[in-house]
């Protein structure tokens, strides 16, 4: 019994001395972390300056998706590009510019473009001219019985001697239009094009394509500024007054989606620097101490980046707003410093020291369990695979140790500097750190425990309740709905839509890069069985390998023709109608028909297909359908697990490359890896509630409110239609981690309001019947209440950056965080408060 005061007292002495070093070693201090904070700024500025909006960055390295996507751009020119789109009433000053441009594109170096497309006028004249190649042997049968049946009936009918003959043989007829349209129809994706030409039928819309070299961000932004450079001096408006060039497709995207981040991340910057500016000043109404705060959490801040740099080199789309993350939500624990700082000056009137004595080892405990779950809860997504995740748990993780430390060397050394200057005591006991809402907060308690508990239970029930509604549905598969806002309605995603129009095929298919031809035919052969076995549901729209284009048995189809012309007599020609001659005479001409193979092909052509090292017959080109059903979760898994399960079953560890395959892995990485981050982050967190406090009913009062206050943000996602995506995933094992903190603060300031009423009635001086303004936890709701809200309103506003972002992934992942940051401090710091006031019958004043 007596080791433990001996230990308290040795505690207080050591927290004595650690304030009066940092008091007197002020100067040196703050100079020291300003220096590492300087060094840290250089390599935060570089972090940002590595900003990769690619979805493949938030894979793993080791993901299917990414090794095969390397290995097809080894081999393969890039299948991304940039689309170039012409719009003017003017369908022929269009043209006009659309061939002047696309002639100026195809001069741009190799190492900006690997190629130009624009037209396929070679190709349709190629095969315009070998189309009755195309005709299958079965139906040259037909043909050639077809004449034999109708020279016959014409010997019949025109013989004299069969005129008397009443039961005459029906005429032989063949239907040379189904013909027509069967062969047509495997070029009908072409045939739309007004002159072979990259166009709509009117003209007013045209289509320039030029392909990136490879797939780093740098080489998408040369080839867009070489393109509108070559635009700009070619002047569009000088071929008709409203001639307009816009961009689009994958490059555009690229560009667009990183522009719109830089964008965004110095408005979120700026924004909640400000916020959390003013909302500290307003609060603590103390120039100097909110200075000295801010500077702590910069500090903090900075340093965190800067050592990220080491770690993980780059931020992705994931990681991007970290910073004003960080900063919302590392600002907690110096205020909750500042807050008993500025207590304990104001309304105890201690001087400088002590008071920052006492700040610091009263609020250590909870602090550090509160910064230690936020960096489990970050740190719990570095267990998934999913890059998109694990980056932003490693910088979280390194942000909340980092504030923290700051909290308790830095800002108190920098609040020192201060108080040897200026006075941060700011007035008297009415202008202390606790504001209007803790008297707020403390009214509430005081005067209507009961309605605010009933409407606690009640709500918690219903949020139990509807938590057993939650199914995988909640899961967000409509990936338009996480694209940038702006790009959506007038950018590049906007203008996709006309790439569409145009083409009238999917732009960038998936590209399965076998390593031996035989393969490439056995695979296309499976592919297209299995889009026939599926019919019209299929999601394999088209497979194509360039073999597909060099028609079998060539010289035999040729002898067959010949044979056809030889067997038609022309008396029989001249009765068909006038329309069947045409087709006739289209389909059997042989004048110049003869064998060709894959070298003779449309060199274009050739290209679309040709590896780096000059290799063919090893690319199989697969489409899915042009509709909104690949943008949707399910159908686009069910797409990519077939060709998947094709390609392996024929020829495994084939490369399956294409953006399609990246979003379908990282649905699938979200699906498995979010529960798992969410399952860990919240173990953790009790098993770090029980561990610290060593108190069964401190942790059941903190555990509850934490785990009630997620009920209800996991209900309040079903009541509100949100759903959970590839990046507000990220929000749930958080909210843990942050959420915790709130109830850690006020139920640890509980268990010390109740120590001293227990120790006040063994001396005597409590009162004899307390009210319940004297009840323990409506003092700590008074006293750290304040701080508390305080906290969340910086954590808020770190989350409400996220808001204004264009991207919409990131809208939803602030609209969450910011529906769980209220839901667990009103529980924190109204809903269990009531319940005890309620349950404990304390009787109102």
């Amino acid at each position: 019994m007596k080791t433990e005061p001996r230990f308290k007292d040795q505690l207080n002495t050591a927290w004595k001395k650690y304030a009066a070093f940092l008091d007197r070693r002020a100067f040196p201090i703050s100079a020291i972390f300003l220096i590492l904070t300087t060094a840290a700024l250089f390599f935060t500025v570089k972090l940002y300056a590595n900003l990769k909006p690619d979805i493949e960055e938030m894979l793993p390295t080791t993901s299917r998706s990414v090794l095969d996507l390397k290995e097809v751009t080894s081999r393969l020119r890039s299948i991304e590009n940039l689309g170039v789109l012409i719009f003017s009433k003017n369908s022929d000053a269009a043209g006009r510019l659309q061939q002047d441009l696309a002639n100026a594109f195809e001069k741009l170096p190799p190492t900006v473009s690997s190629g130009v497309e624009y037209k396929i006028t070679d190709e349709i004249n190629f095969f315009q001219k070998r189309k009755a190649l195309f005709i299958s042997k079965a139906d040259m049968k037909s043909i050639q019985d077809f004449i034999k049946k109708k020279i016959d009936y014409e010997k019949f009918i025109y013989n004299p001697v069969n005129l008397v003959i009443e039961d005459k043989p029906t005429e032989p007829a063949f239907d040379f239009a189904a013909l027509e349209k069967k062969y047509s129809s495997q070029t009908d994706e072409y045939s739309h094009f007004p002159g072979g030409i990259y166009a709509t039928p009117d003209g007013t819309k045209r289509l320039i394509l030029i392909y990136a070299p490879d797939q780093l961000i740098e080489t998408s932004r040369a080839l867009k500024d070489a393109v509108v450079d070559i635009v700009a001096k070619i002047n569009p408006k000088k071929y008709a007054p409203d001639m307009e060039v816009k961009y689009s497709s994958n490059v555009q995207d690229i560009l667009e989606e990183q522009e719109s981040l830089m964008n965004d991340l110095v408005l979120s910057t700026l924004m909640v620097s400000l916020l959390v500016a003013l909302v500290l000043l307003l609060y603590y109404r103390s120039f100097f101490a909110t200075v000295a705060l801010i500077f702590s959490l910069m500090v903090g801040t900075i340093l965190t980046l800067g050592i990220s740099y080491f770690i993980v080199g780059y931020l992705n789309a994931n990681s991007a707003f970290l910073g004003s993350i960080i900063m919302g939500n590392g600002i907690n624990f110096g205020i909750m410093v500042l807050a008993r700082y500025l207590e304990e000056r104001r309304s105890q009137g201690e001087p400088h020291v002590v008071a920052l004595e006492i700040s610091m080892r009263e609020t250590i405990l909870p602090t550090f369990a509160a910064a230690l779950a936020a960096a489990i809860s970050y740190g719990s997504l570095m267990l998934t695979s999913f890059r998109g995740f694990s980056q932003f748990g490693i910088i979280g993780f390194i942000g909340m140790v980092a504030c923290w430390f700051c909290a308790y060397t830095f800002f108190p050394a920098f609040l020192s500097l201060f108080n040897r200057y200026v006075s941060i005591k700011g007035g008297d006991r009415r202008t202390e750190s606790r504001s209007l809402w803790a008297y707020g907060l403390k009214q509430l308690l005081v005067k209507v425990p009961k309605p605010l508990a009933v409407f606690g239970v009640v709500l918690s029930i219903a949020a139990l309740f509807t938590l057993t509604k939650i199914d995988r549905s909640i899961i967000e598969t409509d990936l338009s709905k996480l694209r940038d806002k702006t790009s959506m309605t007038s950018g590049s995603g906007f203008l996709n839509g006309y790439i569409d129009m145009i083409l009238k095929r999917y732009s960038t298919p998936i590209a399965v890069m076998t390593h031996h031809p035989e393969d490439a035919e056995k695979i296309a052969n499976k592919l297209k069985e299995i889009k026939e076995h599926e019919g019209k549901d299929s999601m394999i729209n088209n497979v194509m390998r360039i073999q597909d284009f060099v028609p079998a048995d060539q010289a035999e189809k040729i002898r067959s023709l010949h044979a056809i012309q030889e067997q038609l007599p022309p008396k029989i020609y001249w009765r068909l109608s006038d329309t069947d001659k045409a087709r006739v005479k289209d389909f059997l001409s042989t004048s110049t028909l003869k064998p060709f193979t894959v070298d003779d092909l449309p060199s274009k052509l050739l290209d679309r297909f040709r590896e780096k090292d000059g290799s063919l017959g090893n690319l199989v080109l697969v489409e899915p359908p042009l509709s909104d059903a690949i943008r949707q979760g399910e159908p686009l898994l069910r797409f990519v697990k077939d060709i998947r399960a094709a390609v392996d079953a024929i020829a495994p560890k084939t490369p399956v490359a294409g953006r399609l395959t990246i979003t379908a892995d990282m649905l699938t990485a979200v699906v498995r890896d979010g529960p798992i981050a969410t399952v860990v982050s919240a173990l953790s967190v009790v098993l770090l509630t029980i561990l610290l406090f060593r108190n069964v009913e401190l942790s059941i009062l903190v555990l509850t409110s934490l785990f009630l206050g997620v009920a209800w943000l996991m209900a309040g996602l079903h009541w509100f239609g949100l759903r959970i995506n590839f990046l507000n995933f990220i929000a749930l094992p958080i909210t843990f981690g942050i959420g915790v903190d709130y109830a850690v603060n006020v139920f640890h300031r509980y268990r010390e309001e109740k120590h001293k009423l227990e120790e006040n009635r063994q001396i005597g001086d409590a009162p004899g019947s307390e009210t319940r303004s004297d009840s323990p936890i409506v003092k700590a709701v008074f006293h750290t209440g304040g701080a508390v809200v305080l906290a969340s309103m910086t954590t808020t506003i770190g989350w409400c950056s996220l808001m204004i972002a264009g991207n919409q992934a990131f809208v939803s992942f602030g609209r969450i965080a910011v529906i769980g940051e209220v839901c667990c401090v009103t529980v924190a710091v109204l809903i269990i408060p009531s319940i005890l006031i309620w349950l404990q019958g304390r009787k109102k004043v």
